[in-house]
């Protein structure tokens, strides 16, 4: 739950029509056929680098660690439509334009499958070992720790830790138990560090289960895996509770994942980004102020603390902070907007100006910065710039009242128009560079 932010789609797109690899670690380079999209994690190979494609389908394959993969390992990709009256792709490209009569009949998948079936995407597993000339088809996932005989042909997917094999591929056995599988999906040795891989190797490179249980028991490195990743189940059942809006729940189980795992920094900021939000400032403050511990000199969190600071009226861990953030980056815009916000609320109208005047330059049509500039400027009796900054909120929203009303004032007043404040060279709107 990361303040919260949508996933989004990372499938890389074909340029000029070759395929796309994305390695992590991987040191041999992959040769793949147009059509594909590879993505292959750490420490996994396939024999001859390469995998055919011979239909051209477009097709994402993602391979996890660790995995044993033999040489001429094929994708199968298009599926002709077995439930028409006629099996020819008519509906094709290359085809619609010598048959008129396709005109006007929509593709069944997209353009790109043409009149093809979409299987969907090729997901291999982690610690997967595939045999020679194995063929998979499009659609298909293997879990982690299985294995596929040589030349076999797999149109189904393959649970974890089962051996497959035959044209088409059918399950021989699983690997180990029900309660061993379980197990190793819970260990997810394929994610430790190489340092956690190398001390228990001689226990990978073997069978006994118990052993290896009771070495991971006795390892503090190990736990402390094993602990963030029980944080992190709960920090994804705040997230499904966030976005079915029960905050109470999300909030209750970022802190069941806290208490597993104290510094687990994600889940301090996000708890401290949900009691904000909920304005529950004081708990939020506490929040910030843990995750400063665990990440100290962050910027982000840095900002968030202070503002968490200003709404509980800590005006000395505010300043504190607000001078940490600047001294960071001084132009920093979350930071300069609680700076305008504060000096706003405390009357510093000619302080709260300058700041202004800076994320103007950048922002020329933000309508609660031209606002609050207008506002500050009036204040300082500066009415010709202040009339321009609500005109100018005007422009980026016709309908905005409190311009309006701010306008009407000024032309109502009897005043000289003429600036009864000596601006220094900084605060003027032309050295500010905001006149358009």
């Amino acid at each position: 739950m990361q303040n919260p932010t949508p996933t989004s789609d990372c499938t890389p797109p074909r340029l000029n029509g070759h395929a796309q690899v994305q390695m992590s670690q991987t040191p041999s380079i992959i040769s793949v056929d147009n059509g594909l999209t590879l993505e292959i994690g750490e420490h996994s190979y396939i024999h001859d680098h390469k995998i055919r494609n011979p239909s051209g389908a477009r097709t994402r394959v993602t391979i996890g660690k660790f995995c044993s993969i033999a040489t001429e390992l094929t994708v199968i990709g298009y599926d002709h439509h077995s439930d028409w009256i006629t099996t020819f792709p008519f509906l094709d490209d290359a085809n619609r334009a010598k048959w008129p009569g396709t005109e006007g009949i929509p593709y069944p998948d997209g353009p790109e499958h043409g009149s093809n079936k979409n299987r969907g995407d090729i997901r291999i597993g982690n610690d997967v070992w595939i045999g020679y000339d194995v063929k998979l088809f499009k659609g298909v996932t293997l879990g982690d720790g299985a294995v596929v005989g040589a030349c076999s042909l797999v149109n189904k997917s393959v649970e974890p830790y089962t051996i497959v094999a035959g044209i088409p591929a059918r399950p021989i056995r699983k690997r180990f138990s029900d309660q061993e599988i379980a197990f190793l999906q819970t260990i997810r040795w394929w994610d430790w560090p190489a340092e956690l891989i190398n001390r228990h190797m001689s226990l990978l490179c073997g069978h006994d289960f118990a052993q290896l249980e009771q070495s991971l028991e006795a390892d503090s490195d190990y736990q402390k895996i094993r602990n963030k990743a029980r944080a992190e189940q709960y920090l994804c059942l705040a997230d499904t509770a966030y976005a079915n809006n029960d905050f109470a729940a999300a909030c209750n189980a970022l802190k069941q994942g806290l208490a597993i795992c104290p510094d687990a920094l994600s889940m301090v900021v996000c708890l401290g980004n949900l009691q904000f939000q909920l304005g529950a400032y004081a708990d939020a403050l506490q929040s910030f102020k843990h995750a400063a511990q665990v990440k100290p000199g962050d910027l982000d969190i840095i900002v968030r603390l202070s503002n968490a600071a200003l709404r509980c009226g800590d005006a000395g861990l505010f300043e504190q902070t607000l001078k940490q953030a600047l001294k960071l980056e001084p132009r920093n815009p979350d930071a300069l907007r609680l700076a305008i916000n504060h000096d706003i609320e405390a009357g510093r109208f000619a302080e709260a100006a300058q700041p202004c005047c800076l994320l103007i330059a950048s922002n020329p049509n933000d309508l609660l910065l031209l606002l609050q500039l207008g506002k500050c400027l009036r204040e300082v009796k500066d009415l010709d710039s202040a009339r321009w900054c609500y005109e100018r909120a005007l422009t980026v929203d016709p309908a905005c009242s409190i311009a309006c009303e701010a306008l009407q004032r000024l032309n109502n007043q009897h005043l000289c128009l003429t600036s009864q404040f000596t601006q220094p060279e900084a605060f003027s709107l032309e050295a500010a560079e905001i006149r358009l």
